[in-house]
């Protein structure tokens, strides 16, 4: 099995330490974490993932501004990003997709709907 790294991108440490040990326990994943939008930009040229979960709200560099920045650099452009987002208004959900998300999931999401997401999303990687 070819392992996947994962990158998730959260202001909530919980959340992402959650989510990744649940991603890391299924065996298929190895996961790292940023707590913050500028941490998950640099992570993502050193990591060089192969799908980034983002939050869009964070304080600082917000989810919306860290993908447009991800869509930008030659090497991040082709990385898949979901969002993992709590805010559920259609507008949040609208610009991810005029910055080319690769999907919006909202918190709270069960982790089998996660991993059946992230597979979708690396279909053909």
């Amino acid at each position: 099995m070819n392992m996947k790294k994962i990158l998730i991108i959260d202001d909530d440490a919980e959340v992402g330490q959650v989510t990744g040990e649940s991603l890391v326990a299924t065996g298929h994943y190895y996961v790292r974490v940023a707590t913050r939008g500028d941490q998950g930009l640099q992570l993502s040229r050193q990591y060089h993932p192969d799908l980034i979960l983002l939050d869009i709200a964070m304080p600082g560099m917000d989810g919306l501004l860290v993908l447009k920045k991800l869509k930008e650099r030659l090497d991040t452009m082709s990385i898949p990003v979901l969002m993992l987002s709590g805010k559920t208004d259609n507008d949040s959900k609208q610009q991810a997709a005029q910055l080319y998300d690769d999907g919006y999931i909202e918190k709270p999401v069960l982790v089998q709907d996660l991993i059946a997401r992230i597979d979708k999303a690396m279909a053909g990687r």
